[in-house]
C-alpha cells in the first residue's frame, strides 16, 4: 500500500515537472524554421524570451542563442497555415487549420555580416512578442509586402466603436459608455 502511494506521488511529480529547467519558463513557445544561424538546428522547438532588456534570447534545450536588440535591422511577419488533419481534412474543413505566423528577424552578426533568424509561433502569441521587439529594437514590424503589420493583442487592437471605414459604432446611440459620454451629455 505504501509503495503504491509513493509510486503514484512520484509519477504525479514527474508529470507536473516543467519541460524546461528553472529560469527558462519565460518566453513564447516557438520553432526555429531556418535562417543563416548554423548553431541552431532547423525545426528546433524552444522559447523566445524577451524578458532581458538588452538581449533577445531563444532557449532551445540547454543552449541559448542571444541577439542584441540594438543590432536588429529588420522585423517581418508572414502568415502560415498548417493543416491539423492532413491535406484532405484541411481542404474539406478549412477551420481545422492551425494558425501560425513566422517572424523573420534580420540582424548584424558578430562578424559584421547580415544574419537572419526565422521563428514560427502561434498567431495569438505574436501579439505578446511584437510590441516588445519594436520598443527595444526601434524597428517597425513589416508584412511580406513591406507594409506595417496591424498588431492585435492586449491593448493593441483598434478602439471599440470604430470600424474599418471610420464610421461610429451603431450601439453608441443605445448604450452610454465612457467613450461616448460627451454625446449623451448633449442630448
Amino acid at each position: 500500500m505504501r509503495i503504491t502511494f509513493t509510486a503514484t506521488l512520484l509519477g504525479a511529480v514527474l508529470v507536473a515537472a516543467p519541460a524546461f529547467p528553472a529560469g527558462m519558463n519565460a518566453g513564447v513557445e516557438s520553432e526555429y524554421a531556418g535562417g543563416t544561424v548554423v548553431t541552431i538546428p532547423v525545426n528546433t522547438r524552444g522559447r523566445l524570451d524577451t524578458s532581458d532588456p538588452k538581449m533577445l534570447q531563444f532557449h532551445y534545450g540547454k543552449p541559448t542563442y542571444k541577439i542584441d536588440y540594438s543590432k536588429i535591422t529588420t522585423l517581418e511577419v508572414t502568415e502560415k497555415s498548417e493543416p491539423r488533419l492532413g491535406r484532405i481534412g484541411a481542404k474539406a474543413l478549412p477551420f481545422l487549420q492551425k494558425k501560425a505566423q513566422a517572424l523573420s528577424i534580420g540582424f548584424t552578426g558578430e562578424n559584421g555580416r547580415g544574419e537572419t533568424v526565422i521563428l514560427e509561433m502561434a498567431k495569438y502569441r505574436m501579439g505578446e512578442v511584437l510590441p516588445v521587439l519594436e520598443a527595444r529594437s526601434g524597428k517597425r514590424v513589416a508584412g511580406t509586402n513591406g507594409a506595417p503589420v496591424a498588431q492585435k493583442g492586449p491593448g493593441l487592437s483598434k478602439p471599440a466603436g470604430s470600424s474599418a471605414d471610420g464610421t461610429p459604432f451603431w450601439g453608441d446611440r443605445y448604450w452610454k459608455t465612457a467613450r461616448n459620454e460627451e454625446a449623451w451629455k448633449k442630448k
